[in-house]
């Protein structure tokens, strides 16, 4: 039987894990409250140098 499908929160058993690589680098996580824009833009600020190249997964958050 398969379990709840949907996004996820912190607060849930699967909470939406937010993942930037660098090529040939290094890999940072960062377990997140939610997968709105404002919940995921300050790791991704703090994470990526402004004027990268990024690749995502295309999910319709980043695009903003």
């Amino acid at each position: 039987m398969r379990g709840k499908r949907g996004r996820g929160t912190a607060a849930s058993d699967k909470p939406p894990v937010l993942g930037t690589i660098e090529r040939g680098g290094r890999l940072v996580l960062h377990l997140c409250a939610d997968v709105q824009q404002r919940g995921i833009e300050p790791h991704i600020q703090a994470t990526i140098k402004t004027g990268s190249i990024v690749n995502t997964d295309e999910y319709s958050i980043y695009a903003r």
